[in-house]
Parts: C-alpha cells; sequence; structure tokens
C-alpha cells in the first residue's frame, strides 16, 4: 500500500472523530478516536460521533499482517495526513499495546486502544 491511498482513507473518515459534541455549557466531549482492522487483505477505517459515520474500506493486500480492531487517536492519524511524500510505502505492525505506522523510512507509532466495544459496522448482525 502507499501513502497517498492511506491518506486518503484517513480523509474519507477523519470528520467524523473530529466533531465536538456538546453535552452543556462547560462539558464538550469529543470523539478523537478511529477504528482500525485489517482483515482478509481489507484494511477497514471507522470514525463516528453518534451522528456522523465515516466508513472506508480498501484492499491491502498481504504487504502486511491482518490484526483485530484496535482504536488510534484521531491526531495521530491527523500527522500522517499531513506527510507530504505520497509515493511512498506504507505498512502498520500492531503489538499488544503500540501501532506502528511505517512510511517509508520513517515511523509514527502511537498508543492503541482496545477496539472490541467499538461498533462492527462491516460485520452482519447474527
Amino acid at each position: 500500500m502507499k501513502l497517498n491511498e492511506f491518506k486518503e482513507m484517513i480523509n474519507r473518515t477523519i470528520f467524523a472523530a473530529d466533531i465536538g459534541i456538546a453535552k452543556s455549557v462547560r462539558f464538550i466531549r469529543k470523539t478523537r478516536d478511529v477504528y482500525l482492522e485489517k482483515k482478509d487483505g481489507n484494511l477497514i477505517m471507522v470514525a463516528t460521533n453518534k451522528h456522523r459515520l465515516g466508513y472506508v474500506i480498501r484492499f491491502a493486500g498481504n504487504e502486511f499482517p491482518d490484526f483485530e480492531g484496535i482504536l488510534i487517536p484521531a491526531p495521530v492519524l491527523q500527522k500522517i495526513a499531513k506527510r507530504k511524500r505520497d509515493t511512498v510505502p506504507f505498512a502498520i505492525s500492531v503489538t499488544d499495546k503500540e501501532a506502528v505506522f511505517h512510511i517509508g523510512s520513517a515511523e509514527i507509532s502511537s498508543v492503541i486502544i482496545s477496539g472490541k466495544s467499538f461498533l462492527r459496522f462491516h460485520r452482519n448482525p447474527e
């Protein structure tokens, strides 16, 4: 996968993660996490703020291993979207506590949050 393909995925979903929802004058709640999963060669990215939904699926092949759903903070993805060199190779590696985004020779790491509680928009209800 190339960086420009991942940046397109970010641009198609991040709008839903960046919207603040005013609950009262004193408290503003922001949903700032984006769900990522790679399964059967497809990379899935979902963001929602309970009013909007950003969902995109793209074939990523076997360039990096499959991983179960994780939540990544939206600011980390915004940092990746600002990268200039669009044609460099892009890959993701996931451990128990960290996701590393490999962008050419650079790496950006992020603490992950378990995505098990995030709604599974791509799954059929049983």
